[in-house]
């Protein structure tokens, strides 16, 4: 009480209205927050009742069999002493093989189930990482592991079957394929970094070679396009900001150093067969144990996953200096017409001819350095 008392005598109603209504927003954007942990609460719940009950009828099915197994056993008595014993011998290994090859299965099957459940989040945090290219490598090894269960050849009806057993699975597909736009998305946005540095520029690259299909020309010009938004970028937030002219002097040489930054990544990355693109491709991959983590013998996705990505380094073409050259100056052309359209209003904000010398002199210490 004595709390809104002081507020209603050192306030006016204005202010308590703003006060107010914050209040209350901020009340509502806890609310929505609580709520949606709540449902993800109740959904992960409602899968590990789901799992839980999978393998409650695994294990029920597992001792039917056994059961079957034994009264199969027992019915051999009326036969002679020798072959009930030979019998018996032979009825109990193939049990007991049958056995082994269902639990064999079930285990092969479920840990891929859990593989693809786990993707999601495993890609999430990956991409948080600005780890691109293992994220697009996970995505690349889950849609492996779900063409392996679609293809299996245990049998025309195991993929029913593994549908019937984890209904989940039918969601998959979809779920994955939302993922390679995830992945495309962060991977672009990762190429507009500030102060980009190589290995960011790689594993972007990296990512969107998988998951878009690239051509090294391509993924040449996304990286040149990129920039090039970013600069505009900063052209229009110089031209939109109040600052002062030391500011002014700072932020345009920091701009002239990211381009001139961007010109010698762009050779680093694609010109001649020992650019780090090209080098990436060759040597970075993830162990593949360790991409395939929790995948109960995994050599058949391993092998389709060795095979996707030997035919993907196969179709990158080696950039020559001259093409990556060209595709430099023509960039720069680019970005000085950026720079007139935009230079009104950026180079408006001196008012006389020393300030702009200060300008080039700044650019010239920073281009040096």
């Amino acid at each position: 009480a004595t709390s809104a008392d002081a507020l209603f005598a050192n306030r006016s109603f204005d202010e308590i209205r703003e006060v107010e209504a914050r209040t209350r927003k901020e009340a509502s954007d806890k609310a929505d927050a609580l709520r949606a942990l709540l449902a993800e609460s109740y959904k992960d719940a409602i899968d590990a009742v789901e799992a839980l009950e999978t393998i409650n009828k695994t294990t029920m099915e597992l001792g039917v069999l056994s059961v079957e197994v034994n009264e199969a056993l027992e019915r051999m008595g009326d036969v002679s002493t020798r072959k009930r014993t030979m019998r018996g011998s032979d009825e109990a290994e193939a049990g007991g093989a049958g056995a082994e090859r269902a639990m064999s299965t079930t285990l092969a099957l479920g840990s891929r189930v859990k593989f693809l459940l786990d993707t999601p989040e495993k890609i999430w945090g990956l991409l948080e990482d600005c780890d691109y290219a293992s994220g697009a490598q996970r995505l690349k090894a889950a849609i492996e592991v779900l063409g392996a269960l679609a293809t299996s050849h245990q049998g025309s009806g195991a993929a029913d079957d593994a549908t019937r057993m984890f209904p989940v699975l039918r969601q998959q597909s979809m779920v994955l394929s939302s993922f390679k736009a995830h992945v495309s998305k962060r991977a672009r946005a990762g190429l507009e970094r500030t102060n980009l540095r190589s290995d960011e520029a790689a594993s972007a690259l990296s990512a969107l070679f998988a998951v878009e299909s690239l051509s090294t020309s391509q993924a040449m010009k996304l990286l040149l396009q990129m920039r090039r938004a970013w600069v505009r970028a900063c052209l229009r937030d110089i031209a939109s900001s109040v600052t002062t002219q030391d500011m002014l002097n700072k932020r345009l040489a920091g701009l002239m150093r990211d381009v001139k930054h961007i010109i010698q990544l762009t050779f680093d990355m694609f010109a001649g067969d020992e650019s780090i693109l090209m080098s990436e491709s060759k040597h970075k991959i993830e162990s593949l144990d360790d991409l395939f983590h929790g995948v109960f013998e995994p050599e058949a996705e391993i092998e389709r996953f060795q095979r996707v990505m030997k035919d993907k380094r196969g179709n990158l073409e080696i950039l020559s200096a001259t093409t990556v050259s060209d595709a430099c100056r023509a960039w720069l052309d680019a970005i000085a017409g950026d720079v007139k359209q935009r230079g009104v209003a950026v180079f408006g904000k001196m008012s006389n001819c020393k300030e702009l010398a200060a300008l080039e002199r700044s650019s010239r210490i920073s281009s040096e350095n």
